[in-house]
């Protein structure tokens, strides 16, 4: 081999070794996506790609959930099949990528690295299927709990009430009951009757945080009532009432009960 064949060959494996490297995306469009509690609708064509940019501020953690035409609720009517990635800002280190599926038990929960100040989406379709979509960013702060007031286990609501910037928590002793329902009234799901004035986003806990038994659920009352199961060991909970974005502070009502089977 001689010296020109020698750089020649070299020059080939340089080139070969740096286009397996994945370069830098850039993304000169992008969707501003709010950390909000409730859905946010969009409309994907079969050869689009969708680049949404999340703010990040204090939040630990991000909770990304997705619905479209392979998993919603009935009667969405959610008509593409999407794949999502998250990535950090250079648009090369992934959170997760090409997910199918975001709905429910399958929504994603990166936890931020620190001094990010966002994080990347990219939305695409599965086999060109476009459509309509929804999707939904919530911040996720590491817990801790700050003067927790005591509410009793029982059928009657408690009146309570949320400054603006506000997030309560409460705490119940469960005694030996393990099969509980968690119901509460706010401003756009009051009771007939009622005024009540606040809007709430309700997580609920084990006592030492490490069981999550509802996370970030903006409605309880009636239908919505949520139930759930006690796993862990210690019968206290913590319930944390916080408010979405944006928030609308003021007076609400919660109960929680034993569930009758």
């Amino acid at each position: 081999m001689n010296r020109y064949t020698s750089i020649l060959l070299v020059s080939l494996l340089v080139g070969f070794s740096s286009s397996c490297k994945k370069e830098k995306e850039v993304f000169t469009s992008y969707i501003d996506l709010e950390l909000l509690a409730d859905w946010q609708d969009f409309e994907i064509a079969p050869d689009e790609e969708i680049i949404m940019r999340i703010a990040i501020t204090t939040e630990s953690k991000v909770d990304i959930a997705w619905k479209d035409a392979l998993a919603m609720k009935e009667g969405d009517g959610y008509t593409a099949d999407i794949l999502v990635s998250a990535y950090r800002p250079d648009g090369v280190t992934p959170y997760f990528e090409d997910l199918d599926n975001g709905y429910q038990e399958n929504s994603q929960l990166p936890e931020i690295v620190d001094g990010d100040t966002q994080l990347l989406l990219v939305i695409k379709p599965k086999d060109g299927q476009g459509g309509t979509f929804t999707i939904r960013a919530r911040g996720v702060n590491d817990n801790v709990v700050t003067n927790p007031i005591d509410l009793p286990l029982g059928s009657d609501y408690v009146d309570k009430n949320i400054a603006a910037g506000e997030i309560k928590w409460l705490k119940v002793d469960c005694g030996t009951v393990t099969d509980l329902v968690a119901e509460w009234m706010e401003f756009d799901r009051p009771a007939v009757g009622s005024n009540y004035t606040a809007d709430i986003i309700v997580s609920i806990y084990s006592e030492d945080l490490s069981v999550v038994y509802l996370e970030n659920q903006n409605h309880g009352y009636d239908a919505n009532a949520r139930k759930f199961t006690l796993t862990h060991g210690t019968h206290v909970i913590y319930i944390k009432i916080s408010q979405p974005v944006p928030e609308v502070p003021g007076t609400y009502a919660i109960r929680v009960y034993e569930q009758v089977k």
